[in-house]
């Protein structure tokens, strides 16, 4: 996942329900976008909602499954435009989970679930 510093703090309060917890927790340096796509297997995924070319994730062939899985869900609102694209530069192949627009913790959980049964398929 992909979100501003305080994004990141936000939801692990509502993950934890504790302003105790909130306040002692420490998040590392995050990692700017650009520098995280020069570092992943070129051969990722990224979900976003523009209207352009895409597969679904659970029609993804297995041969794509068969190492390390990058699969980048963007924040609230959709990545940009210009994160998309710099994906798409870099070979992420774009995925759909549906038709439905999900929050983003939603679909992440939507894609580790659909992609752990794709991968089961092939065991």
């Amino acid at each position: 996942f992909f979100f501003k510093q305080k994004t990141a703090y936000e939801i692990s309060a509502c993950l934890v329900g504790s302003e105790d917890v909130y306040k002692r927790q420490h998040l590392g340096t995050l990692t700017p976008y650009e520098k995280f796509l020069d570092t992943i297997d070129k051969d990722g995924f990224i979900a976003h909602c523009y209207p352009t070319p895409k597969i679904l994730l659970d029609k993804v062939k297995s041969k794509d499954l068969s190492k390390k899985i990058h699969l980048l869900i963007g924040p609230e609102g959709d990545f940009s435009h210009k994160e998309v694209q710099k994906a798409l530069t870099n070979k992420i192949q774009a995925v759909s989970l549906g038709e439905t627009r999900l929050r983003t913790e939603t679909a992440g959980l939507i894609a580790a679930h659909s992609l752990l049964l794709k991968l089961k398929e092939h065991l």
